[in-house]
């Protein structure tokens, strides 16, 4: 009966350390991956709907922000800005920009959001899947299931997999993402 016992708890402990964890802390350590399989680039961005990887170093939302900045500065380099934003609908956010229109939204000391806009053309800043500034909207649509957001009050808003969301515009005789964003941002709506 004892030994019945101790299988059944080792059984248990052994199902509940494959649960995923909400503790933003835990999943900080996991290596990132483009949709290859493959590590990224030393100094690449990639951009996921939960966070973002800098380099081989993924950050979720509500990771620390020293530890976001730390990885985000070996891959990209020193911030060009920092600021604070009081009146965003969402509360205070404090922001980071890096070389390549990169904005990280922080709250409370956590990474919360990130933006990337028009000024990018940084071929280090992507998604796994390999959609940045510039790409065509057929590319990002077929890529990351990219979809218009009906009704929207921001000209060309788009909604994509994984969370993920942007903008379409004309630009250089094609419609082009010229912008991606995630998690909390600023928006007037």
């Amino acid at each position: 009966m004892r030994i019945a016992m101790a299988t059944v708890a080792a059984l248990g402990l052994a199902l509940a350390a494959c649960q995923p964890s909400d503790d933003p802390s835990a999943k900080e350590s996991g290596a990132a991956q483009t949709d290859t399989g493959e590590a990224p680039e030393a100094d690449a961005v990639t951009l996921r709907g939960d966070g973002l990887a800098a380099g081989a170093e993924s950050f979720y939302f509500g990771a620390g922000r020293s530890e976001v900045e730390a990885g985000v500065t070996s891959a990209l380099g020193e911030p060009t800005e920092r600021g604070d934003n009081a009146e965003c609908g969402a509360g205070p956010v404090q922001f980071t920009i890096y070389p390549g229109d990169l904005h990280l939204n922080f709250q409370d000391g956590k990474l919360v959001g990130w933006l990337v806009q028009d000024g990018n053309s940084s071929p280090t800043i992507r998604t796994a899947q390999g959609v940045g500034i510039g790409t065509p909207a057929q590319d990002a649509a077929a890529r990351i299931d990219a979809k218009p957001v009906e009704g929207s009050t921001l000209d060309g808003e788009f909604a994509a997999a994984g969370d993920i969301g942007g903008f379409f515009r004309q630009a250089g005789g094609a419609k082009r993402v010229t912008g991606l964003y995630a998690g909390t941002n600023c928006f007037a709506r």
